[in-house]
């Protein structure tokens, strides 16, 4: 049974705070004028409508790595989209690159998965799109990129399913993403980083190299 192998980065368990949700956290990565995220009862929102984008800045990971959420309450909109990305860089640009992996929720139909590729700033998508399957309050988002191969998976029940796989070799190493729509999903427990023997290549300076908050 597939699960992620890295530890948790932020469960939000502090006092109100933000944007950004602390200082290992950088508000805007692709410098468009989104806002960040903040704390609000022990867990993790966006500040604004219609954008929240998000770096986790305590760490550089290299290419086999992997970032993953919770999200504890959805939102209640059709369209709301929640995605986590790796292999970030130029964050702060207008000149973004990174893999993400997105739910898009859809309250008439079918919810929607994608997997995508951002260039400079704009945003290719990988293979169809994927229908199915929808995703409940408390189930996990997770993005696994060894290699040249981006597995997409969801949690729910405690049991992570694969729901879509594809293949780029376009960017190495880089930080993880968090974003979402609105003001209305709440998400909690944030981990991510290196896979099996790749190490986090620059860290912080209050990480200390060592732990996670």
């Amino acid at each position: 049974m597939p699960s992620p192998s890295t530890p948790l980065l932020d469960d939000f368990n502090r006092a109100d705070t933000g944007p950004p949700a602390s200082s290992n956290w950088s508000n805007d990565p692709g410098s468009y004028g989104a806002s960040g995220h903040k704390i609000v009862s022990n867990e993790c929102r966006g500040n604004a409508n219609p954008w929240n984008h998000s770096w986790w800045n305590a760490g550089v990971y290299a290419p086999d790595s992997e970032v993953w959420i919770t999200v504890a309450t959805l939102p209640f909109s059709n369209d709301e989209r929640v995605e986590v990305g790796v292999r970030a860089q130029d964050v702060g640009t207008p000149f973004l690159d990174a893999y993400e992996f997105q739910w898009k929720q859809k309250t008439a139909g079918t919810d929607e998965w994608y997997l995508f590729r951002k260039d400079n700033g704009g945003q290719t998508q990988l293979g169809a799109t994927i229908t199915g399957p929808d995703l409940a309050a408390g189930d996990g988002i997770w993005l696994e990129a060894i290699g040249d191969t981006l597995n997409g998976y969801r949690r729910n029940a405690g049991t992570w399913t694969l729901v879509g796989t594809r293949t780029d070799s376009t960017f190495g190493s880089g930080y993880l993403l968090l974003y979402n729509d609105d003001t209305f999903a709440h998400l909690d427990d944030f981990g991510g980083g290196p896979i099996g023997s790749n190490i986090s290549t620059t860290y912080a300076e209050d990480f200390g190299g060592a732990t996670y908050e």
